[in-house]
């Protein structure tokens, strides 16, 4: 299962900062409702400038998923994902997919 967190003005993670998960997903643009029902979209508009930034050490389980979403993603840290998956997706909107039946997007 993957935890999350999001703001429409963006999540900074400094130096020094550690996550440590299953899977991880942080986000600028996503609706109270659809955070609160586990729905990995994020199509409402984050405010100008929103940015995610990485500088701390994020470390995700075997096979897991790390994923960044914002207009701006930065990462200047470090992502583990052992035989999984990491995701900086710099875009207004999107949809991530984690059952790989295609219906992801970004725009």
């Amino acid at each position: 299962m993957a935890s999350g967190a999001g703001h429409q003005s963006g999540v900074v993670f400094t130096q020094g900062a550690q996550v440590n998960a299953a899977g991880w997903c942080v986000a600028a643009g996503i609706t109270n409702k659809n955070f609160m029902a586990g729905t990995l979209s994020f199509d409402q508009a984050a405010k100008p400038g929103a940015q995610v930034v990485n500088r701390g050490n994020i470390t995700i389980k075997q096979a897991g998923l790390a994923a960044l979403v914002a207009p701006q993603v930065v990462n200047a840290g470090t992502i583990t994902a052992t035989l999984g998956h990491v995701v900086l997706a710099g875009a207004k909107t999107a949809t991530l997919d984690l059952y790989g039946d295609g219906w992801s997007r970004s725009t």
